[in-house]
């Protein structure tokens, strides 16, 4: 690479040494006197001089294909040079106009690559130079109104007005200022909304988080509240609204369990007085009977009110068993929910 650069400074020295021999750099009498060169050789020794100058501005304007057989030729003989200007130059040219309709087509949208293509379908220089002078321009127009259109499609009410204000000033620039640079100012006060609306709907860790993101007063603070932030504190929210709702239940249950706890006792109780009123019934009836000995009427009778006091303490003391049940299951109920209050509140 070195000797290249070499050759290739020392050919540009020759071409700037000759075309300032050929140029009209004005010769002193004295000097014209003594010049013994015919015209005729002079005028042939600038032809290769003139050759080499049309190279060299080709080798700093044109493409890369150009550029390098430019140099190659720069480097080379009076015979590379006219070669590359007879043979080389068209088929560089129409290889460096391929590479700028590609590099249109990779920098553009849906609209200018199809252009393009058909450019390069074409296969001509023709269709080519049309493209790369003004055939890019519409289809170049109809992408960024469509790259206009997404953002806005994406965007909240800020953003769609900006857009929408963009697109009826008819212009590739107003467009290229609003994807540049417009869409910004519009889209952090269309993110401090959505901040705000989710803060005024949102539980304690959801108003704590939103706050903080408003608080940074940067876009991206609100950016990362609404795509990271945002679902955790929301999940925080529910899990408290759920633990307070088990606590409640177990309260609720608790409550329950102690109420059907005294019933129970005072079921239990009933059916000890009960069970004492028929044990005292009974033996009121069976002195009655011995005293009754003879008297059949009397006997019966107080036969039958032991019966009676029995069969009240035997109901008394069923309802006390179904109080107590009743009250063990509400007790079963209490501890689970207790359990399951305490489970959520320790994950």
């Amino acid at each position: 690479m070195r000797v290249t650069n070499t050759r290739l400074r020392a050919g540009l020295m020759v071409v700037l040494t000759a075309a300032l021999g050929v140029g009209g750099i004005t010769v002193p009498p004295a000097a014209q006197a003594a010049e013994s060169r015919p015209a005729a050789a002079a005028a042939e020794s600038a032809a290769p001089a003139v050759d080499r100058l049309r190279v060299l501005r080709l080798w700093q304007l044109a493409g890369p294909a150009t550029k390098q057989d430019a140099a190659a030729a720069l480097t080379g003989t009076d015979a590379d040079v006219t070669r590359f200007l007879t043979s080389l130059r068209g088929a560089d040219a129409t290889i460096d106009r391929t590479v700028q309709v590609s590099r249109l087509m990779s920098a553009g949208g849906v609209a200018t690559r199809s252009a393009g293509q058909q450019a390069l379908d074409a296969g001509t220089d023709d269709a080519l130079s049309v493209f790369l002078d003004t055939g890019w321009k519409t289809p170049y127009g109809i992408d960024l109104s469509v790259r206009v259109s997404q953002v806005m499609s994406a965007g909240g009410a800020q953003v769609k007005k900006a857009g929408q204000q963009a697109l009826d000033a008819g212009t590739d620039e107003a467009l290229k200022a609003f994807l540049d640079s417009g869409w910004q100012t519009p889209f952090e006060i269309d993110q401090t909304v959505k901040v705000s609306q989710a803060i005024s709907g949102g539980g304690p860790e959801v108003k704590k988080a939103g706050q903080q993101a408003l608080d940074a007063g940067t876009v991206d603070a609100l950016n990362q509240f609404l795509t990271v932030d945002l679902p955790v504190a929301q999940s925080r929210d529910a899990e408290t609204t759920s633990i307070a709702q088990l606590v409640a239940t177990a309260k609720a249950a608790s409550a329950q369990a102690a109420a059907e706890t005294e019933q129970a006792k005072q079921e239990s109780d009933r059916a000890i007085v009960e069970a004492a009123a028929a044990m005292k019934a009974a033996q009121a009836a069976k002195d009655a009977a011995a005293a009754a000995q003879g008297h059949a009427g009397e006997a019966t009778d107080a036969a039958n009110r032991a019966a009676y006091a029995a069969d009240q303490a035997a109901f008394t003391a069923r309802k006390a068993i179904g109080a107590a049940n009743a009250a063990s299951r509400s007790a079963h109920t209490a501890a689970v929910a207790a359990a399951r209050a305490a489970a959520a509140a320790g994950q």
